[in-house]
Order: C-alpha cells, then structure tokens, then sequence
C-alpha cells in the first residue's frame, strides 16, 4: 500500500469502522488484490492477527508477530511474497502503528 487508496464504506454488520481497497497481492488468497478489506479500529492486535500498520515509511497489510524478546515481525499473508516480510527488533525501538485489525472469515496461520 505504497500509493493512495480508496476508503470505502463497511458493509452493515460487519463490525467493522472502514473499509479500503486492497491494492496489492499481500493479502492472497484470503483477500484478493482489489478486493475490500474490512477493518476494525482500535482492536486489539495480537500474534497472528492480520492488520492494518505503518512501518518503513509507508501503509501495509501485514501477520502481526512478537517473539519472546520483543522482535516484531510483520509478516505478508501471501506466502509466495517473503521478501515483503517486515522485521523491526526490539533493539532499534521502532514504534509499530496499527490502524486496525482485519477483519477475516477464517484464521490465517504464521509461517
């Protein structure tokens, strides 16, 4: 989500606070590149949950991930894409922002 994107309205009962258009393929095969992704703001985050966050600079849909020395990783969904995984360690003190979780039918699991 390097560019601008489209916010949309959320379906009724959804539970969700918005809705924008996915516009890569980071969140394949749950949400297809185009496709709508419903968010809930303020939810908490926890491992595994897949969310809306700031990081390097830019908007991104990633796994949310902590391991037990406090490392953050953001993982993308899309497996066949590793290279867009995102690590940000404990040590350089990166604040992770979160815009909200995304809301998904099904749990995805980590890598």
């Amino acid at each position: 989500m390097d560019r601008n994107w489209t916010e949309h309205i959320p379906p009724e009962g959804s539970g969700a606070d918005y809705a924008v258009t996915v516009e890569g393929d980071e969140l394949e095969p749950y949400i297809k590149k185009g496709a709508v992704a419903c968010i809930k703001r303020g939810a908490e985050i926890r491992d595994g949950d897949v969310g809306l966050f700031f990081a390097d600079g830019r908007m991104v849909f990633r796994q949310y991930c902590e391991d037990w020395a406090g490392n953050v990783y953001l993982f993308c969904v899309n497996r066949k894409r590793p290279e867009l995984d995102i690590r940000l360690p404990k040590s350089e003190s990166a604040p992770v922002c979160s815009f909200g979780k995304v809301l998904l039918d099904t749990e995805v699991p980590l890598p």
